[in-house]
């Protein structure tokens, strides 16, 4: 499911499903592991995310 999100801190769009559209950035942590934060974009939060 987040194979598709770049991990270079650049935010991107991805759907999942049922649980709508999220705005997502992901991280290369010091350990070599990769950290996913992102916010749903509900019609709320959508006035808030600056997207390209």
């Amino acid at each position: 499911m987040f194979g598709h999100v770049p991990v270079d801190s650049s935010a991107v769009t991805i759907s999942l499903g049922k649980w709508g559209d999220y705005r997502v950035v992901a991280q290369r942590l010091p350990d070599g592991g990769v950290l996913v934060t992102g916010m749903p974009l509900t019609d709320q939060a959508r006035g808030t995310v600056w997207t390209r």
